[in-house]
């Protein structure tokens, strides 16, 4: 006769760490014992936590409860699996008006033990927990606490079965928008893996971003024939008459992909990374002497300052008496933003550090001493420093933002022209320093601003191309004429209600059509009100594309690098991750906050009245504003 399985193992959690040593936890105290169930049957009798007896009355009720447990031996063992053939335990301890025994048992259905894995390794995926992170005692012990009866899949689990199903699930959604989609956009960019691979990342834009894919490029070597076969193949498997352009970064490999590619695809058009674009602006002109000086001085402070223990805390404290910022930033060696940052915290600490300067207990060194309080030409030089790059610097945030346009670089790269040279007359520089920065400026907007951007901003409704020079109309009309043949378009009728379009006749000679494109996207805007309209089709197409792989590029490797990669895991279990992780933001409306229109509607203007503002203004008033309007 078989033995029936003792009520014992039915208040207690089985747990199977990573090890395999088997255990179990009880449910009402979290005891950790060996499955012996004798001494587990002892300990259950003496349970302080029992939520059944909580006084001395109930006594008597856990003598009854434990006359129902079988009588074991010493010999009695679970079973071969480590706990009884039912669900695992629980106790809900507000279900007074249950028989005693169903109060201490848990039970979950198998459909619902799936569910919660999916929902939990979904979890894991998206917020970039380690895959470890349920070996761990106390995460054992927590999901134990709340639901008993639930078993944690296994850490092999969480990269092969759910993984794969979750992986699935992501990649049909997004082979799904991508087949919905009539254009499409490819960016890319690289990152170094942890192992001594590199890794070409993929996006589409439909307009929404998606992560498409990744290539490992393991033993090839990474050249333009290399990388323009990648992108080949990527483009045949989305379909080549879907894809209008492609966004990457410019080293010379790259550059070398867009001529063979260019053969392929004539249609498809090669775009530079407009942050990349900026960011070597600020690295050329941080190389020119008088800069660079600016640099090494404000560092120089800095260092001291945060080196002097006492000097340090002494600065902190007057800073947060004033209500002002306490932290002064030492510059990433490589990135130019971290410098106007620097330059700006020790602006913002002038006068505490002034104060700091005349205190006798704080021994200051001499050079730094009179470098805070006699040398007003320091102080002007690093205001004069901020006045030239800042422009610089928050043009670069604003074309990082996802809600930047192709359409945005025209009429930011016009701006910041003015600004630019509009400053160098106030600034410290040299007269042959001007004139070097004047040439940078040319040399990034050519890197940055093709065609497609001209056409672009005449497309879009808060442009309409107003700013385009006579260089730039005639190639965006000539764009358009050639993206037109392409899509088997009337080019006359095209260019007629483009027409149209600028001169504000027809459908848009009222104001309202005009109001309504400062609330919705531009692509929302020609989609919903215009697409009646010859131009539509193309103006969607182009308002669609990204000037930046940059905020793709952090938005994508913020979370894998640092809760993936470390693990050990193969390359195709962190490219399926990395998959769920980025579109599940992007997928899924309960991950993300959706941006808000108006919002980026603000920061453009914002960016374009503080930063771009008019140019009749003295260098004194120039250096008030700095301290007060900060981008």
């Amino acid at each position: 006769m078989v033995r029936q399985t003792s009520e014992v193992w039915k208040h207690f959690t089985s747990v199977k760490p990573w090890d395999g040593k088997e255990y179990f936890i009880c449910v009402y105290c979290g005891q950790k014992y060996s499955p012996n169930a004798t001494k587990m049957q002892k300990h259950l009798k003496k349970c302080p936590k029992c939520p059944l007896f909580t006084n001395e009355n109930q006594q008597q009720q856990r003598v009854q409860l434990t006359q129902t447990l079988p009588s074991l031996t010493e010999k009695e063992e679970p079973s071969a699996s480590g706990a009884s053939s039912g669900p695992p335990p629980s106790v809900y301890t507000q279900a007074k008006k249950l028989k005693p025994m169903e109060c201490l048992v848990d039970s979950i259905d198998p459909d619902s033990q799936y569910r919660i894995d999916e929902s939990l390794a979904r979890a894991i995926y998206v917020s970039g927990l380690p895959i470890s992170l349920l070996t761990n005692h106390y995460w054992m012990k927590c999901f134990a606490e709340m639901r008993p009866a639930y078993q944690l899949p296994t850490q092999e689990a969480l990269t092969t079965t759910l993984l794969e199903a979750e992986f699935k699930r992501i990649r049909d959604k997004v082979n799904q928008a991508v087949s919905e989609s009539q254009s499409l956009a490819i960016i890319s960019d690289g990152w170094s893996n942890t192992g001594p691979n590199n890794i070409i990342n993929f996006w589409v834009s439909t307009p929404h971003p998606l992560y498409y894919t990744n290539v490992e490029t393991r033993d090839n070597q990474y050249t333009g024939e290399y990388i323009a076969d990648v992108l080949s193949d990527v483009i045949q498997k989305i379909g080549p008459s879907k894809v209008f352009a492609f966004l990457t970064d410019s080293t010379s490999h790259m550059k070398q992909a867009w001529g063979i590619l260019a053969q392929l695809y004539p249609h498809i058009t090669p775009i530079s990374c407009s942050a990349q674009g900026l960011n070597i602006l600020i690295a050329n002109i941080m190389e020119l002497a008088t800069i660079q000086r600016v640099y090494d001085r404000t560092k120089d402070v800095i260092k001291y300052i945060k080196n002097h223990q006492l000097v340090s805390a002494t600065f902190i404290q007057k800073q947060k008496n004033k209500h002002k910022p306490d932290k002064l930033i030492l510059p990433d060696e490589t990135r130019g933003g971290n410098f106007i940052a620097m330059l700006n915290s020790l602006l913002q600490g002038r006068e505490s550090l002034q104060e700091l300067a005349i205190t006798d207990n704080l021994n200051i060194e001499k050079i730094i001493r009179q470098t805070l309080l006699d040398n007003d030409e320091f102080w002007v030089s690093i205001t004069r420093c901020v006045n030239l790059l800042s422009p610089i610097t928050c043009a670069l945030s604003t074309v990082k933002t996802n809600s930047a346009l192709l359409s945005d670089i025209p009429q930011l790269f016009a701006n910041l022209q003015k600004r630019i040279l509009n400053e160098i007359p106030y600034s410290s520089l040299t007269k042959q320093e001007g004139e070097r920065i004047q040439e940078f400026l040319f040399i990034c907007s050519d890197f940055c601003l093709k065609p497609i951007h001209a056409a672009a901003n005449m497309v879009d409704p808060r442009y309409r191309g107003e700013i385009l020079n006579d260089e730039q109309i005639p190639e965006a009309y000539s764009f358009i004429s050639f993206m037109a043949q392409h899509l088997g378009l009337d080019t006359g009728i095209v260019v007629a209600s483009l027409a149209k379009f600028r001169a504000k006749e027809g459908l848009w000679r009222e104001e309202a059509v005009w109001q309504s494109a400062k609330h919705i996207p531009a692509t929302t805007w020609w989609k919903g009100l215009c697409s009646s309209e010859a131009i539509a089709p193309l103006a969607t197409i182009l308002l669609g594309i990204p000037p930046t792989t940059m905020s793709l590029q952090q938005n994508c490797t913020s979370g894998c690098s640092n809760a993936f990669q470390p693990h050990g895991l193969s390359s195709d279990v962190t490219r399926k991750l990395t998959m769920i992780q980025y579109n599940l933001k992007l997928l899924d409306p309960q991950c993300h906050k959706t941006t808000n229109i108006s919002e980026s509607t603000h920061i453009d203007q914002t960016y374009l009245s503080e930063c771009f503002s008019s140019t009749n203004v003295t260098s004194a008033e120039k250096e008030i504003k700095f301290e007060t309007v900060w981008c």
